[in-house]
């Protein structure tokens, strides 16, 4: 678990510092993996562990994920590449007269300099503190909104249709099929949403409250349709809706709040999503309920996603992007420049 977390955590910084123009797509394209492996890795595990036995499964995926490492180690930081760049272009830097004879010595050590360390201490501290800034930004919480709703969404939704279809009357492998539907309408979402906003024909930010509206719409259907092709319909275009949404919460991170915290904002995000999530048992409950029951059911989980998500994104939050300059400062990061 540990080792996953770790995994996932890094995949996702290390694809958002790399992506700039595309990042959107290219999210996409890395949360697709899952949803595809979806789809061939259980039949396949399944003859594995029957040919192989669970020991010699376990082994073959071991030494599968061993071969990532050389790839993880020809990875570098596109930050290193800008201090490279700055760093020849400060030896290029030709030194006038005038900058020399402006020059000063440094001061002999006295009475100072315990002045000078405590002083040096407090800015350091203040920087350790400034990282935690984007605490006082309102799309941060708009975001972690977001978030909790798509959680919730793509573990309860699963976990309750084809009990929902059962109840309707329909049997057992068709209801089975409708997470198939869901699975694929999600796999489209997560691979072609990126490329409406990538060029610029949705903003990032219209483009969520859009999702969310038409996610709000699906799950208020869902009750209402009458046969089996309808709802198998309805699944996928909730799908759809899902899976353009889960890519965006890492996308928004990265443009509203800098890519240089995205470690530290990515980690209170993914902490908090982590902790309401210890209530979602509760949410679900034991067993399916009644067939009088299902209608409130979605239209509740309707009003939420429309209530935390479209307000926050459609009025209250006012679109400011972080742009970077990639001139290099003393400290050696990338200087943001706040811009609406």
């Amino acid at each position: 678990g540990i080792g996953q977390g770790m995994m996932y955590f890094s995949n996702t910084i290390v694809i958002n510092q790399y992506f700039k123009r595309h990042r959107a797509s290219g999210n996409g394209i890395y949360f697709a993996g899952g949803t595809l492996s979806s789809f061939f890795f259980p039949p396949m595990l399944f003859s594995v562990i029957h040919m192989f036995g669970l020991r010699t499964t376990l082994l073959l995926l071991g030494a599968l994920s061993l071969h990532a490492i050389p790839g993880s180690m020809l990875l570098e930081s596109p930050f290193n590449r800008v201090r490279k760049i700055d760093r020849k272009r400060k030896l290029r830097t030709i030194v006038t007269e005038d900058c020399v004879e402006k020059a000063k010595l440094n001061p002999p050590p006295g009475p100072g300099v315990e002045s000078n360390v405590e002083e040096k201490l407090e800015h350091w501290f203040r920087e350790q503190l400034a990282v935690f800034a984007f605490l006082r930004r309102p799309i941060f919480y708009a975001i972690v909104l977001t978030g909790i709703t798509f959680s919730f969404s793509f573990v309860v939704f699963p976990v309750t249709i084809v009990d929902f279809a059962i109840t309707r009357g329909v049997s057992r492998h068709p209801a089975a099929l409708l997470l198939t539907s869901f699975s694929a309408g999600d796999l489209a979402g997560r691979l072609f949403s990126g490329v409406l906003t990538d060029r610029g024909i949705l903003r990032k930010d219209h483009m969520m409250v859009l999702i969310y509206v038409v996610w709000s719409a699906a799950f208020l259907a869902l009750p209402l349709c009458t046969s089996y092709e309808v709802t198998f319909a309805v699944t996928v275009v909730l799908g759809v809706a899902v899976g353009a949404g889960g890519i965006f919460n890492t996308v928004l991170l990265a443009d509203y709040l800098g890519i240089h915290v995205m470690p530290t904002t990515f980690a209170m995000f993914r902490l908090v999503l982590g902790l309401i999530s210890l209530v979602r048992p509760f949410c679900i409950g034991e067993g399916p309920p009644p067939l009088h029951v299902w209608p409130s059911y979605f239209f509740f989980l309707s009003v939420e996603h429309l209530g935390q998500n479209h307000f926050p994104f459609g009025l209250l939050v006012r679109p400011t992007q972080v742009k970077w300059n990639h001139s290099m400062g003393q400290s050696g990061l990338s200087q943001p420049i706040i811009s609406p």
